[in-house]
């Protein structure tokens, strides 16, 4: 993980919780209040995999866990919250993620 930065306010954390309709755990609350990890700049760029319209930039790149950056907003953010069921769905259509039965 990168630096940390000025942790978020409350109204910053409910701003990210109505963008994204979920609720930020007690403990996580505590720590984005307390300071924001900045995240490190990723180096694996993944050309291949499939990108949203309107992603910014060439292709998606991941190098290991990245921290969101809550701070940002529009399409790569949402992105990346996206990116645990896309990655699933990603397998299951190309690389024969199931078992045969």
């Amino acid at each position: 993980m990168g630096d940390l930065d000025v942790g978020l306010s409350d109204s910053e954390l409910q701003a990210v919780e109505r963008s994204f309709n979920f609720s930020i755990p007690i403990d996580l609350r505590a720590f984005l209040k307390f300071a924001l990890p900045i995240p490190e700049k990723p180096r694996t760029v993944y050309p291949d995999y499939p990108r949203p319209p309107g992603y910014p930039g060439e292709a998606p790149a991941f190098d290991g866990f990245q921290f969101p950056n809550w701070c940002e907003s529009g399409t790569k953010l949402q992105f990346q919250m996206d990116l645990p069921i896309d990655g699933v769905l990603f397998d299951v259509r190309t690389n024969e993620f199931w078992v045969e039965s």
